[in-house]
C-alpha cells in the first residue's frame, strides 16, 4: 500500500518472505505533511492519523508506520 501525498513520509521498502513489498513511513515525518502539506494544525494531523491511518492499516498488505518518535 503506497499512501498518496506522503512521498516525503516514505522511508523505505519492507520485502516479507514471500516477496510481499509494503512501503514503511515514518510516523513524525508522516504527521509532518499532514500539517505542512495539508494544512492541519498537529492536533488534528494527530487525530486523523489515529482515526483513519491506523484503522484502515490493518490488512495483510498494510503499510509499516515506525514509531521514531523516541518514547
Amino acid at each position: 500500500i503506497i499512501h498518496g501525498g506522503m512521498d516525503s513520509a516514505l522511508i523505505g521498502i519492507y520485502r516479507d518472505e514471500y516477496d510481499i513489498s509494503k512501503a514503511v513511513y515514518s510516523y513524525i515525518k508522516y504527521i509532518e505533511v499532514l500539517v505542512n502539506e495539508n494544512g492541519m494544525t498537529e492536533e488534528e494531523a494527530l487525530e486523523y492519523f489515529d482515526t483513519n491511518i491506523l484503522t484502515y492499516n490493518v490488512e495483510d498488505h498494510q503499510a509499516i508506520i515506525i514509531d521514531d518518535t523516541g518514547v
